[in-house]
């Protein structure tokens, strides 16, 4: 059975820069989005070949621009157009990092998000997927190859160490 991923946890550390504005005057953000190989806050452990393939996968919505997320998970698997904050642009992996950059949105929530962003709150960069995995003799969950990830949410506590803004 399927059950929905949310990677959120609490503890601090940073690794994204915010762009004040790009040439069409929106602001962006880039940093760490997610990390293969490496157990989370959550216990949770993604391998990278699962990872890539999902990537892969997301590029071409990426490319035409579809691929949203929301400002907190929700509490489904469902992209809701109405709490969208940005549209992720890019990702790209730097070793096992999976490195991403958002454009904030001019939606309710992406105003909400911008909005904390100027106050100078550090927001967290979270995936969220659905699938299944195994746990092994550590008690880590080790997520398999069923796994698809649906897009990366911002939120208050991520998962991946380091899934900070400045």
């Amino acid at each position: 059975m399927e059950q929905l991923c949310i990677d959120c946890c609490s503890n601090s550390g940073f690794d994204m820069q915010l762009c004040e504005s790009t040439s069409n005057g929106r602001t962006k953000f880039r940093g760490k989005f997610q990390e293969a190989e490496a157990i989370n806050k959550n216990k949770r452990k993604y391998p990278f070949d699962v990872l890539s393939e999902n990537v892969s996968r997301l590029n071409e919505s990426i490319h035409a621009r579809r691929l949203v997320g929301e400002l907190d998970h929700p509490a489904d698997s469902i992209i809701h157009f109405t709490n969208c904050s940005h549209l992720i642009t890019k990702l790209w992996w730097d070793g096992n990092i999976l490195m991403g950059e958002g454009q904030i949105l001019s939606t309710p929530h992406g105003r909400v998000l911008r909005a904390l962003i100027d106050d100078g709150v550090q927001v967290g960069v979270s995936s969220r997927g659905v699938g299944s995995g195994v746990t092994n003799e550590d008690g880590i969950l080790v997520i398999g190859e069923s796994y698809k990830l649906i897009t990366f949410d911002v939120v208050a506590d991520p998962s991946t160490l380091e899934a900070y803004q400045k």
